[in-house]
This record gives structure tokens, C-alpha cells and sequence, in this order.
């Protein structure tokens, strides 16, 4: 939907111009937010999902907030290496 919106509306700046390099960077972050931060946030959001166990659950609960929280961090560090 994000990458939609930004296409129709590109005078809204929702994305980098068509066809730049920050527009390639732009879907390359986009597909990692989707495919690698999501997962890993619905690891968090339903853990009991993925057993059948509560006191699993929470453990699967902490382990995927310890990943987001790092995912996170890696992002801003190359970020930060790009000069966002």
C-alpha cells in the first residue's frame, strides 16, 4: 500500500523520485521492513502462535523483542554510515 500511495501521489514526497538511486534504496528498505522487521514483529505481537506452552510464549515474546531491538539498531548504524 506504502509503495502505492507513493507512486500516485509522488508530489506528496512520500518516496524518493522515480528512477533514482535514492529511489532504489528506498524500495531495498522498504522490502526489509516488510520481510525481515515484520517477521520478527509477529514473533512479538502473536508468540502464541508459534507454541502452544504460556511460559513458551513469553519466551518467544523476549527473544523476538531482543531481535527487533537489534535489528533496529544495525538499521540505524547504516544509516548513520550513509549520512541519513
Amino acid at each position: 500500500i506504502a509503495l502505492h500511495l507513493a507512486d500516485r501521489h509522488p508530489a506528496a514526497g512520500l518516496a524518493p523520485a522515480l528512477q533514482s538511486d535514492k529511489r532504489a534504496h528506498f524500495y531495498k528498505w522498504m522490502a526489509w521492513l516488510t520481510n525481515t522487521l515484520q517477521a520478527r514483529l509477529m514473533h512479538y505481537f502473536y508468540p502464541d502462535r508459534l507454541v502452544e506452552d504460556p511460559t513458551a510464549a513469553a519466551q518467544v515474546k523476549r527473544r523476538a523483542e531482543a531481535d527487533v531491538l537489534q535489528l533496529l539498531q544495525q538499521q540505524g548504524h547504516k544509516a548513520k554510515a550513509a549520512g541519513a
